[in-house]
């Protein structure tokens, strides 16, 4: 599985391989879901109208500056090909490791892809050395060819779950309009982390026209299976040529209307940043101590501000943990990671603590091993 979330093929009573809200979906959106289903015989509006006008009102942006689309995923490959459909080749730089949904992105218009590797002593955070990598391969390109560059980012990232530094980032937003480099930047996960209006760089759009937002309410609102995402940006012509790229009513009515009635939940989300911080303390702490509690183990835990946590290993918990109906995220198909990386989502308390439970009897079965 390139992703989590593989309960098809795996018997499994926890998840914890993806991110989702530990709330749950609210009980207002379930409802108006249902609604929606009354009303399945007519046709959604063809641009999710509402929904646009909602969102536009929640980030005091214009409705014609944002594009609903079917999931995070579908805008990421509506980008790629709209921003550069049709021209010489795109190089898209991407650092590593990040979301693999950028990588599948560029695959599907061949683009030449330029990984940067961010550096495991730094916490495999960006640094200043990813800028000094821009302009490098910017000064390594042709005219025709700088006409041509995307670059990919994820704030918080996935699936470190640390915010980019903000200085770096202006400074890479703003070397990026002057070569006029578009950027794409997903904040999937940015209503989730501690503090999203102090990091999110949507207020920012109008400022740079080369900046291109994208989130989703997938795990926000703890609804994967509708695939409901949009995206924000502020040049006129490239938004027209990335929507063309979208077919006629590509978000369904259920799924519009979930987002309608989810635009309506702000206390879910100041209860759901607050219930998962003291969560993730929770996890971040029992860990530690189950690192420690086995010395032959070099357990490392990266520090991080949203619903997930990485960590490093010498003990193989996925097998294990499976083993117990526990499902997590191996890592080592993540780009610019070796193996012993696991991912977990941070999830209710009670699902937490048996968790916690389940890597201790790793740990103890590890131990006798040894």
């Amino acid at each position: 599985m390139i992703h989590g979330g593989d309960i098809y093929h795996n018997q499994v009573n926890m998840d914890f391989s993806v991110n989702v809200n530990p709330f749950g979906i609210p009980k207002s959106v379930r409802e108006r879901m249902g609604q929606a289903v009354e009303r399945i015989d007519t046709y959604p509006e063809p641009t999710a109208e509402t929904l646009r006008a909602k969102l536009a009102g929640y980030h005091k942006a214009a409705p014609e500056q944002i594009i609903c689309g079917n999931g995070a995923s579908e805008l990421l490959m509506a980008c790629v090909r709209g921003l550069y459909s049709g021209k010489r080749t795109t190089h898209i730089m991407i650092p590593i490791p990040s979301f693999y949904g950028y990588q599948w992105a560029a695959e599907s218009i061949d683009a030449r892809v330029h990984y940067y590797s961010m550096k495991q002593e730094c916490g495999y955070q960006l640094d200043e050395g990813f800028l000094k990598y821009v302009e490098e391969v910017y000064a390594s390109l042709t005219r025709e060819e700088r006409e041509n560059i995307i670059i990919f980012l994820a704030n918080p990232n996935n699936p470190t779950g640390a915010y980019i530094d903000p200085d770096i980032l202006n400074k890479l937003l703003a070397n990026c309009e002057e070569h006029r480099i578009n950027v794409i930047l997903d904040e999937c996960f940015m209503e989730m982390s501690d503090d999203p209006a102090g990091h999110s760089m949507i207020p920012q759009c109008k400022n740079y026209p080369h900046l291109w937002i994208i989130r989703a309410f997938t795990k926000t609102y703890a609804m994967p299976g509708i695939r409901l995402g949009y995206m924000i940006g502020n040049h006129d012509e490239k938004l027209s040529l990335i929507r063309h790229q979208l077919p006629e009513w590509n978000v369904s009515l259920p799924a519009q209307e979930a987002g309608i009635a989810a635009m309506d939940e702000m206390q879910y989300l100041t209860d759901s940043r607050d219930y998962i911080q003291k969560e993730r303390e929770y996890l971040e702490r029992e860990i530690f101590k189950v690192g420690q509690s086995f010395k032959e183990n070099n357990l490392i835990l990266y520090p991080s501000v949203t619903n997930y946590l990485l960590f490093y290993s010498t003990i193989p918990f996925y097998d294990s943990l499976l083993d117990q109906g526990i499902l997590i995220r191996d890592c080592g198909n993540f780009a610019g990671l070796p193996d012993g990386y696991y991912r977990i989502a941070v999830r209710t308390h009670e699902e937490n603590r048996k968790l916690i439970e389940a890597m201790r009897k790793v740990v103890e079965g590890a131990r006798l091993a040894f």
